[in-house]
């Protein structure tokens, strides 16, 4: 009889192992990922910069009778959006300092 229940409870936990998985497969968080870097790289960054300039240009309409003068200016103003998307991305870099290695040469 005992025997039985041993077996029943070890067939649970095989299922409950299967299905549910352990708490030691499970990984979330930060990826550390390591190079060791040996040589010295020269980098030129360029920024190319572009800004806009407006022109404003004054376009007026008069109208004149000859029994009298009659100036009609309409003013208008239209605002027109651009929409452009920025993306910045972020970057982290650590550094690390590794101890030197040492050589030994013997003559």
């Amino acid at each position: 009889m005992l025997r039985k229940v041993v077996i029943a409870f070890a067939a649970v936990l095989t299922a409950g192992a299967i299905f549910f998985g352990s708490a030691n497969t499970a990984s979330a968080g930060t990826t550390y990922k390591y190079h060791t870097v040996t040589h010295v790289k020269n980098v030129w960054v360029v920024h190319n910069v572009w800004r806009t300039r407006y022109v404003y240009h004054t376009h007026r309409v008069v109208h004149v009778t000859l029994i009298r003068p009659i100036i009609r200016v309409h003013v208008a103003t239209r605002v027109h959006y651009r929409v452009v998307a920025v993306v910045r991305h972020v970057n982290v870099w650590v550094t690390r300092v590794l101890p030197a290695r040492r050589v030994y040469v013997h003559h």
